[in-house]
């Protein structure tokens, strides 16, 4: 067989090309030219993003879809911290302003997640043009999650209406549950939880155990609801300064936090992030160094989050340690300040880019749900 009829008939047995997919207004799916030719054991993904000039990037392969999100970039990540709901200046804000900054950042291109993705550099979830925020709560406290109650709102009896417990609109909870997209199955918001108070302040008309609060119905439902629909962080059991802590009593408050959630027979192997408790001020090399080590029963710690005020950077523009994220809290004092920044501060926005592979065309490439705001291809097989 003559060499080049070889190397033709092994070129095309083993190899499939990239085309660009465009959709039209109905939704409907059609490819373009094809634009690159790749062998059976190369990286479609990287090839293509190399042929877009993305210099770093984070690759994520779910079924038939390759998806593709650079990580490097311009702009601001936002982490936004919370605290209570209520009309106090600081450390609450209105459920009203609450509601508003969700409804905000679903109209105005914003998506959120969750922080450990942040700590990963995983924006592989967010549609290209989007703008990237993280959020998330500290403490369990007043407003976080409520149940409605018949009598005071602390200590009163909780009904339940058809075997479920309601939730109160007086709960953070509440407007997550109504605004914030779920994206497999849940929400991208952190509940950096501590047991220095009653979590999530009511007793359900139980006998109040004192601290860390062991053995309370109430508590054991609604750690269920949100770790089944949010993610949980860790906020350290007594909510002690954490700058005060030496490197044995900072590890007792971090594992005294993971065996009150095995109490109430948590998951805690995806609690892989932290929130320090008053902030951490100047991250020190002890302190860094016993985080870098952590470990409880498998479950390591990858990012830490301080309360520094201003908004965080990507972690590749290495203006942010991955164990001393900034966050910056959202108040009734500063929630017009906050609003301002987010209308007018760069945003980080993900250049996505989607890699259908597929054996053949044309197929119902509608049963994908592809965003018509991404970079689409499909790669096919010769």
């Amino acid at each position: 067989m003559p060499l080049l009829i070889f190397f033709t008939l092994f070129f095309s047995l083993f190899s499939a090309d990239i085309y660009r997919i465009y959709i039209d207004e109905s939704g409907n799916c059609f490819p373009g030219e094809p634009l690159l030719t790749v062998l059976e054991n190369e990286d479609a993904p990287g090839i293509l993003a190399e042929y877009l000039d993305l210099e770093e990037y984070h690759v994520r392969r779910e079924g038939q879809i390759s998806y593709v999100s650079p990580i490097s970039g311009t702009g601001y990540i936002p982490v936004l911290s919370f605290h209570k709901l209520g009309d106090k200046d600081n450390f609450e804000l209105q459920k009203e302003r609450f509601e508003e900054l969700l409804i905000y950042l679903n109209e105005n291109s914003f998506y959120v997640i969750r922080d450990l993705q942040y700590i990963e550099e995983d924006y592989t979830h967010v549609p290209n043009g989007h703008k990237i925020v993280v959020m998330g709560s500290d403490d369990g406290s007043k407003g976080v999650f409520y149940y409605k109650t018949e009598g005071d709102l602390k200590t009163g009896n909780i009904p339940m209406k058809n075997g479920e417990f309601l939730i109160s609109d007086e709960s953070m909870v509440y407007y997550l549950d109504k605004y914030l997209e779920k994206e497999m199955g849940k929400g991208n918001f952190t509940f950096y939880l501590t047991f220095d108070a009653i979590p999530f302040r009511q007793t359900g008309g139980e006998y109040n155990p004192g601290t860390p609060y062991l053995g309370m119905n109430v508590v054991k439902s609604k750690l269920d609801y949100l770790s089944t629909n949010y993610y949980l962080g860790n906020h350290t059991q007594n909510h002690l300064y954490s700058e005060d802590l030496s490197e044995l009593e900072f590890i007792r408050e971090l594992n005294g936090f993971y065996r009150v959630l095995e109490s109430y027979e948590i998951n805690i192997k995806s609690i892989e992030t932290m929130a320090y408790s008053f902030g951490i001020g100047e991250l020190s090399e002890e302190r860094e160094e016993t985080l870098d080590f952590y470990n409880y029963k498998g479950t390591y710690i990858k990012g830490a989050f301080d309360y520094n005020g201003y908004f965080a950077s990507p972690l590749n523009q290495k203006k942010d340690n991955p164990l001393d994220v900034s966050r910056i809290g959202v108040d009734n004092k500063s929630y017009s300040k906050i609003m301002t920044l987010l209308e007018n501060v760069d945003i980080f926005r993900s250049g996505r880019v989607v890699l259908v592979h597929s054996e053949q065309y044309p197929f119902d490439l509608s049963s994908l749900n592809l965003n018509r705001d991404d970079l689409n291809y499909i790669l096919i097989g010769n």
